[in-house]
């Protein structure tokens, strides 16, 4: 088995992302991306997308603060070569919630998700992410 946690890296300085244990479904391990908010830039990304260019898709993906209390807003965007293809925000909340971009269609074969805290005070995770062709 292919251990994709490698998959995920850090799109402002290409170091890993943050994998943790925390994933949203039963069964060990279970492992959730945690974005930390950073003011420069994605702190997740993962490049490993079979995103076709001129192919409609929609993602959805869970996503929840770590932490019980506060808040954090998030974003997860396309880029697909140099344009964005997608953003959607989300507030995340401490149980697990479901969030889904728009349909969109990548100008490229080129494609990169992108993560990052909007705004807030503390780190939220995702797990659970589908790429559904339409």
């Amino acid at each position: 088995m292919v251990d994709k946690r490698t998959n995920w890296r850090n799109d402002i300085d290409g170091s890993r992302a943050q994998v943790v244990p925390d994933g949203g479904a039963t069964g060990t391990p279970n492992w959730a991306v945690r974005v930390v908010p950073s003011p420069s830039g994605y702190p997740v990304r993962n490049r490993q997308l079979a995103l076709a260019g001129g192919r409609p898709y929609r993602i959805c993906f869970d996503a929840r603060r770590e932490l019980t209390s506060g808040w954090s807003e998030g974003q997860l965007r396309v880029m697909s070569g140099s344009a964005q293809a997608v953003s959607t925000t989300f507030s995340a909340a401490s149980p697990w919630m479901n969030f889904c971009t728009a349909t969109f269609t990548p100008p490229s074969d080129d494609n990169n998700l992108q993560m990052r805290a909007v705004s807030g005070e503390q780190a939220f995770l995702v797990d659970n992410i589908t790429l559904t062709a339409m």
